[in-house]
């Protein structure tokens, strides 16, 4: 892993980002960057390098300040780590952000979310679900206070589909923390496998991908969110880690995300990765 990317809004969420990112970096040996965006006027454009277009019929100069004291203040947010990457833009944050996942070749988003939830969920979402849903790369999204000491973390899966990259990420991440890892499967009601089968099945995935001292675990419940959020608290579970068949449009509104309703409504970090389409 080369490149972590946080978003920073200078709340106290992106300083636990930031913290946890700092305390990934020595082990990951990756470069932190950090991003700050600025609502962009709809009356002023962007030149195609994202800087503010200047003509007389514009004045950006009030703009250009306002970038300035977010620089001055973004240099002083981000002291201490070494091998920093930090840049303020302009833009909407859910587009820039992923732009500048893609240009940078991000390999890990780390972010403070406060979730969404009813109305606000229904029309816009959180900005880490968007780029849950969207991004090429894993996201860690962060809550509050959770987070701050991860020492058991739990893979959701039918362990299939998923790409050998983001179950090194993971591997990483799982290093990094010095964090108990669990395997667990939720069985839902008419699509029951044999325990023996499934046993089977996470022998051979962790055997696959050498993840040593695992734990096994199979959870009934009437629904994927629902289990996962019981087998977290039974467990004292601080992190938990899903892929995403990123779905979009009216078939997310059909079918749902069981990882972007995670993102929102769970107080506990989770870690999406994308899975093989």
């Amino acid at each position: 892993m080369k490149r972590i990317l946080i978003p920073v809004d200078f709340s106290d969420l992106a300083r636990h980002a930031f913290e946890l990112g700092r305390q990934l970096q020595p082990v990951l040996n990756a470069e932190l960057h950090f991003i700050h965006v600025l609502p962009l006027p709809s009356h002023i454009l962007l030149t195609p390098e994202g800087e503010l277009f200047d003509d007389e019929e514009m004045d950006v100069e009030k703009l250009k300040l306002q970038q300035a004291a977010a620089e001055r203040q973004l240099a002083a947010w981000v002291q201490g780590p070494s091998k920093v990457v930090f840049k303020v833009v302009f833009g909407h944050v859910n587009e820039t952000l992923l732009e500048y996942t893609r240009k940078q070749q991000i390999d890990l988003v780390v972010m403070g979310t406060h979730g969404a939830f009813g109305m606000r969920e229904l029309f816009t979402g959180s900005h880490a679900e968007h780029l849950a849903m969207h991004a090429d790369m894993p996201i860690l999204s962060l809550k509050g206070e959770a987070g701050k000491r991860i020492e058991r973390m739990v893979l959701a899966a039918d362990f299939t589909g998923i790409l050998p990259q983001n179950i090194d990420l993971l591997v990483a991440l799982r290093q990094a923390l010095a964090a108990r890892l669990y395997l667990l499967q939720i069985q839902l009601p008419g699509k029951k496998k044999s325990e023996v089968s499934i046993q089977e099945r996470m022998s051979a995935f962790a055997q696959e991908h050498g993840l040593d001292d695992v734990s096994y675990a199979i959870f009934p419940a009437d629904d994927l969110e629902e289990g996962m959020v019981r087998f977290a608290a039974d467990n004292n579970i601080d992190l938990i880690a899903i892929g995403s068949m990123q779905r979009t449009g009216l078939n997310k509104l059909i079918n749902g995300c069981i990882s972007a309703d995670l993102v929102n409504h769970v107080q506990k970090p989770i870690f999406t990765f994308k899975l093989r389409d």
